[in-house]
This record gives C-alpha cells, structure tokens and sequence, in this order.
C-alpha cells in the first residue's frame, strides 16, 4: 500500500490556465513579477510593491478584460 506522500508525487497536478495569463499579461505590459493565486471565486495577485497593487487596481478592469476575468473577483494583496 503506498504511503500519501508516494502518491502525491506521482499525481500530476497543475496550474490553472489563468494563472499563467495573468502573470504573462503583467510581465508584458508592466514588466513586473507577481504572485497570483485562484480561489474558488476570487483570484489573489501579490506584490511586494504598494506603489504597483494600486496601479493594478486603477487598471483592474482593463486587466479583467484583457485576462478573461469577468466571473472571477480580483483581489490585490501587498506582501
């Protein structure tokens, strides 16, 4: 019988499709880095910048827009 962490290594789990093109749009157009997670009803995009959270968020519908985001909330956070 195998052990959780045998069978845990041997599922292939991965990323959502919006979290890579979500952090690809940043990455292009604002050439930052940022952490973006997907909850249930909500995506969480992370930075350690203030300054850049509240850009994002003056652009959050651009974003939501350019990202294919219209049934998920946005959530920034500062790390």
């Amino acid at each position: 019988m195998d052990d959780i962490a045998n069978i845990l290594k041997k599922s292939a789990f991965k990323k959502p499709d919006e979290i890579e093109i979500v952090k690809s749009y940043i990455l292009e157009k604002y050439s930052k880095k940022v952490s973006v997670s997907v909850r249930q009803e909500a995506m969480i995009i992370s930075s350690g910048s203030a300054s850049f959270i509240n850009d994002l968020r003056l652009n959050a519908k651009m974003l939501a827009e350019n990202c294919n985001l219209k049934d998920k909330k946005i959530i920034f956070r500062i790390n």
